[in-house]
């Protein structure tokens, strides 16, 4: 018996700060478990079909659980509310947005009477989704511990290593050895510890290059813009805005390293994509996707703890960095690929509706 399922985010659109990077394998993963999803969302993505919300209504009456992907838009409330109008469970997967970020620039009145607003649509919620045990943590410490699951996102790793460009994007990328970072341009991302732990490796930092893709998160992009001119490296380091996932697929065929020593949860695709792509990884605990804390490189997302572990990447021979990749994408294939991943996603669907 196929159990629908009705999944809505804020845009499917297969950009760095999108849960469209985790989508290639989503579906028909689901589908070999007896669900039969459907997405929601303004944007329509080319690779997915996506309903329009104007559809809402009547998505919501042919479904049998929401899953709601991310928090605190106008998008994700309304079809809360919605759906609690019809009876139908909803689960949330927080993707970071449940817990306190650093660098919100809102104010402590403005997020207290977002909370205040929004309490009763979460805590109604079937499950509140953790993407690791870190978030999990985080997120059992705000709410009713037993709402709160961890379900991993997955990928499907043969499928994204597939993806190549027919004419290569045309990048003004920085000479010498690249490491890359996918994502927000944005603090939160543990980039300025990240650039001043480059900038403290010193000589071992010769030959080696930054790029930094992603949206412009909030206008920080002209500050790190700013900061990297003051100490004259603009040599080392780049900028490439908003890349879509062929471009991410080719800057990854480029990188040397991958990192992502955010501070805050969010989706790990860019991760297992890097994995997927034979880059070894160096990752914050709040962004390692469970399972794989042993195969990748991972830190706190400090410049204590940034330094020293990018330090050993970067001065490891191309033959180390080739084991370490392939031994974390081995791993990963086996507990992070969308046909194991979808198998949890069922069994927490199924006990929900039942």
């Amino acid at each position: 018996m196929l159990l629908r399922t009705l999944h809505i985010a804020d845009s499917f659109e297969a950009k760095t700060s999108s849960i469209a990077g985790s989508l290639l394998g989503m579906d028909s993963a689901l589908r070999q478990h007896d669900l039969e999803p459907s997405f929601c969302a303004p944007n329509r993505a080319s690779d997915l079909t996506i309903e329009p919300l104007d559809s809402l209504d009547t998505l919501l009456a042919d479904t049998e659980l929401v899953h709601i992907h991310g928090w605190g838009t106008d998008i994700s409330r309304r079809a809360v509310r919605r759906a609690i109008k019809l009876g139908k469970p909803y689960v949330i997967s927080s993707l970071g947005t449940l817990v306190q970020h650093p660098f919100t620039r809102e104010s402590r009145m403005a997020r207290l009477r977002s909370w205040l607003s929004d309490r009763r649509l979460i805590r109604g919620a079937s499950a509140i989704i953790a993407m690791n045990d870190s978030e999990r943590s985080e997120l059992a410490n705000r709410f009713p511990a037993d709402k709160v699951e961890t379900l991993a996102y997955g990928l499907d790793f043969d499928q994204f290593r597939s993806l190549v460009s027919d004419e290569p994007p045309t990048l003004s990328l920085p000479e010498g050895k690249i490491l890359l970072h996918l994502g927000p341009i944005h603090p939160q991302e543990g980039l300025v510890p990240l650039l001043k732990s480059f900038a403290e490796l010193g000589l071992d930092s010769e030959g080696w290059a930054i790029v930094f893709a992603g949206e412009d998160a909030e206008g920080w992009q002209a500050q790190l813009e700013a900061a990297v001119r003051r100490k004259g490296a603009n040599q080392q380091v780049a900028f490439i805005a908003q890349p879509d996932l062929a471009t991410q697929r080719f800057l990854l065929s480029r990188a040397s390293i991958f990192m992502a020593t955010g501070l805050h949860f969010r989706s790990p695709a860019t991760i297992l994509q890097a994995i997927a792509c034979d880059v070894p990884v160096l990752a914050s605990k709040q962004l390692t996707p469970n399972g794989l804390e042993h195969v990748i490189r991972v830190c706190e997302p400090t410049r204590e703890s940034i330094r020293p572990a990018l330090g050993a990447l970067m001065t490891s021979d191309v033959d180390q960095r080739k084991t370490i990749a392939s031994t974390a994408l081995s791993s990963a294939k086996e507990i992070a690929d969308w046909h194991v991943c979808a198998k949890s996603w069922a069994s927490l669907y199924e006990q929900i509706i039942k």
